[in-house]
This record gives C-alpha cells, sequence and structure tokens, in this order.
C-alpha cells in the first residue's frame, strides 16, 4: 500500500515523553498508510535509543540524526526526505488521537486543499485560548490562505496541520532558526 502522509518528529532529549508520542502514532487507524520520520537533534538522554527501539518494533517507522541543528533543521530535513503527498509535524511530547490523520486527510482531500488545521488540546486539560482562535476561528471551514497562509503555517505552531507536500516544496517553504 501506498503511504499518503509523512509524519516529522523532531526529537531532544525527551525520553519521557517519545514512547508516548510514538505509540499515538502507531495508533492511527491509518497507520499502514503513515511512514514516520523522527529525527535526533543530538539527544543527550536516551531519546535516540528509544527512537531506534521503536523502528525495530513498526516498520513505517524511520529514524534519522541531524547533529544539534535544531527544531528548525529537523523539520527542513524532514520535508526534503518527504515523498509521500502530505506531511506532518508532531512534536515529540505530543500525542495525536488514533483517527487524527484520517479525518485531516478525509478533509484535505474533499475540498482539495494545501493545508489543514486541527485544534490542539493541552494536557492536563488546560487550553489556552491560542491566538489563532481569533484570526481562525474554530470548526470545519475553508480560510483562503493568500490571506493568512503565513500565520496559519506558525500559530501557533506547525504541529496542528497537515500540509500538500508538492504545495509546501514548490513555494520553497523552510523553517527558520529562532
Amino acid at each position: 500500500m501506498e503511504k499518503e502522509i509523512t509524519i516529522i518528529v523532531p526529537v531532544y532529549n525527551v525520553e519521557k515523553y517519545i514512547s508516548s508520542c510514538v505509540e499515538s502514532l502507531a495508533n492511527q487507524s491509518i497507520y499502514e498508510n503513515l511512514e514516520i520520520i523522527l529525527i535526533d537533534d543530538h539527544s543527550e538522554d536516551k531519546s535516540y535509543d528509544i527512537c531506534v527501539k521503536a523502528s525495530k518494533n513498526y516498520p513505517n517507522i524511520h529514524v534519522y540524526k541531524n547533529k544539534g541543528k535544531g527544531v528548525a533543521a529537523a523539520r527542513n530535513m524532514g520535508i526534503q526526505l518527504t515523498v509521500t503527498p502530505f506531511l506532518m509535524f508532531v512534536d515529540s511530547d505530543d500525542q495525536l488521537y488514533p483517527y487524527t490523520c484520517f479525518k485531516m486527510l478525509n478533509f484535505i482531500n474533499k475540498h482539495s486543499l494545501n493545508i489543514v488545521m486541527g485544534d490542539i488540546e493541552m494536557f492536563p486539560a488546560q487550553t489556552p485560548n491560542y491566538v489563532w482562535k481569533s484570526l481562525f476561528g474554530s470548526g470545519d471551514y475553508i480560510l483562503d490562505l493568500g490571506t493568512n497562509g503565513t500565520k496559519a503555517i506558525h500559530c501557533p505552531s506547525p504541529c496542528n496541520k497537515l500540509f500538500r507536500t508538492e504545495w509546501l516544496k514548490i513555494s520553497s517553504f523552510l523553517f527558520l532558526k529562532v
């Protein structure tokens, strides 16, 4: 089966969280359609070892090293490695609900979009009033990226979005080091 989504996970000193993150990705309802790229940024704890072990347990997981270049460089490396039609970013301390990829993939295909943005829940259940809610609202509707495209990619992070890979590559999008 052809993979449809690449999930890019920058990893740095997250041994407490990375296993839960990886499990949530492996438990996606469309796991067989996913490629998961874990990019270790020269962790000083056991994060890299945990990632390697996960890649042995799950054939769709691939691990790379980034040699301490930072999260922006890891995400950019992930974009370059992506060959699937869609990609998403997940932080290594994040978890996804089991139907997240399925729902976002259906929505982006149904409406022929380049980007889909989902909501974020904080754990414990303290959801801040993020700026994107005032810019984009909530619920299922379509926005004009020409108006708010740059804000949509970064607000509050790239991790609640599914991107059309070709669109990101054609627009020469790169994350900047901060």
